[in-house]
């Protein structure tokens, strides 16, 4: 339940929280170092879609998938303010014990100053400091493989404790459920009906229809990012969510 990447034409989507960018290389470089190839897009046409048997609004309005579009996705180095408009907003270096990136180090130092909480993650037996940031250090001693698995796995593990932990901040959890489930795919709807169940203590069939209830008549719409159709359910059914 927070706001997606979007692309850079799109005026009318909130921005995102945080942004995960190439700061070396502008985006069509940056897209081909991330999948090792060009991308595949769809070059479908209205046409293609009605061969398809597609649904009749997707074939009213089909969804444009092409490499341009797919570029429209700015993961590069190109400026967009936005990242470091927020009052509270940070630039995050998570570092391996390796030899220093001297053309990230000097973005890093060049454009630190724009960000109010600018920090570095290191991991591995040393650390380093830079100027104007906060050093977060981690000791790990990690097995050297061919393909560097486990600091893949050390990564992986940061991000979910930082971003578990944000949510438990917020008050986005209760218990030990994540509520703010946003019920977009089949395995979200049953994790979103198993929660409601669990808290309002009902059957998973009276869970499920009292999902499909707000989602038919929501207090607050999904895309505005604020509460999820799991949280508005638990209120109208009166669960305390105090915990």
């Amino acid at each position: 339940m927070i706001p997606p990447f979007h692309k850079y034409d799109d005026k009318a989507a909130q921005e995102p929280w945080t942004f995960a960018k190439n700061p070396l290389d502008p985006t069509k470089k940056a897209w081909l170092k991330l999948l090792k190839r060009e991308p595949r897009g769809l070059n479908w046409t209205q046409k293609d879609y009605q061969n398809m048997n597609a649904h009749e609004e997707i074939v009213k309005n089909p969804p444009f998938l092409t490499n341009d579009e797919i570029f429209k996705f700015q993961i590069g180095n190109e400026e967009y303010s936005a990242r470091y408009n927020s009052p509270k907003s940070s630039l995050i270096w998570i570092f391996f014990e390796e030899k220093i990136n001297h053309q990230f180090h000097e973005y890093v130092t060049k454009n630190i100053k724009k960000y109010t909480h600018p920090t570095i993650v290191t991991m591995g037996l040393s650390s380093f400091n830079l100027e104007g940031a906060d050093t977060i250090h981690i000791p790990l001693e990690l097995p050297k493989t061919c393909c560097n698995l486990f600091y893949h796995l050390a990564v992986k593990l940061v991000f979910n404790t930082l971003s578990t932990a944000t949510m438990g901040k917020m008050g986005r959890i209760l218990s030990n459920w994540m509520i703010q489930v946003d019920a977009t795919n089949k395995k979200l709807t049953d994790r979103s009906i198993r929660i409601i169940s669990h808290h309002a203590n009902i059957s998973y069939e009276d869970a499920c229809y009292e999902l499909f209830k707000t989602i038919e008549n929501p207090q607050i719409n999904r895309l505005q990012f604020k509460e999820s159709y799991v949280l508005q359910t638990l209120k109208r059914l009166n669960v305390t969510l105090s915990e």
